[in-house]
């Protein structure tokens, strides 16, 4: 059963894992979590939904230490806190985000041009 809590909270474990993400959330406090935030629903990857974020990112994910964000705002602080600035062709942005939106391209298509040393795109 694909969208069961526990396979969506596994899910979740599993990628932070992969990440090399401290995880200090059992899947109790993690449910309880999203049921308080009352945003469980509105979950996801897209840019207006929400996210769990860590609030210190040198702590493991707790139940103090994460807030409920909405995954546009999520991608902005991760990349102001890597210093992940875009340079595109005749422009430089803040975000990946604002790239994407002012650039008129989708974030995955920056990232593959970056990766893929397109002329004119990088990190700054």
């Amino acid at each position: 059963m694909r969208n069961t809590p526990k396979h969506r909270y596994f899910q979740w474990k599993s990628r932070l894992k992969a990440l090399k993400c401290e995880i200090d959330m059992t899947f109790d406090e993690w449910y309880d979590w999203w049921q308080a935030t009352g945003k469980w629903d509105q979950r996801g990857y897209l840019p207006n939904s929400y996210c769990m974020s860590r609030i210190d990112n040198s702590l493991p994910y707790t139940t103090n230490n994460v807030e409920c964000i909405m995954k546009i705002d999520k991608d902005r602080k991760s990349a102001k806190q890597k210093g992940l600035g875009i340079i595109a062709p005749g422009a430089v942005y803040d975000t990946l985000e604002d790239a994407a939106t002012l650039e008129h391209h989708r974030r995955k298509t920056i990232k593959k041009y970056i990766a893929n040393g397109v002329p004119g795109w990088s990190y700054k």
